[in-house]
């Protein structure tokens, strides 16, 4: 059996991560480790979720790994969350200035 520890902090909204991987991303990463588990350990896998400080980022990458483990087509994204990096803000401090001024509605 496969074990896997895995969080979203990655996701290029999270604001600890500062990465830029994408809900459509995790949902890719874990199609590839199925079918590797399927070959290699007759499809056994677990996954256990550790992080992630983004809730919406969270959610959509929740469906996209859920998406994966069934065997559906990854979506490339959600409504409820615009799934596209921003360009050149890439910094710890950058997506966490972006997520401050959503929640608190400030400029």
């Amino acid at each position: 059996m496969i074990l896997v520890s895995y969080g979203f902090d990655t996701h290029w909204s999270d604001p600890l991560g500062s990465l830029l991987l994408t809900s459509q991303g995790y949902g890719l990463l874990i199609e590839r480790l199925v079918d590797w588990a399927d070959r290699n350990s007759q499809g056994r896998i677990c996954l256990f979720l550790e992080g992630g400080y983004n809730l919406s980022a969270a959610e959509t990458c929740s469906l996209s790994v859920v998406a994966a483990l069934l065997g559906d087509m990854v979506p490339e994204s959600y409504e409820k969350l615009d799934d596209t990096p921003p360009r050149g803000e890439s910094s710890a401090w950058s997506s966490l200035h972006r997520q401050a001024k959503q929640i608190w509605e400030i400029e």
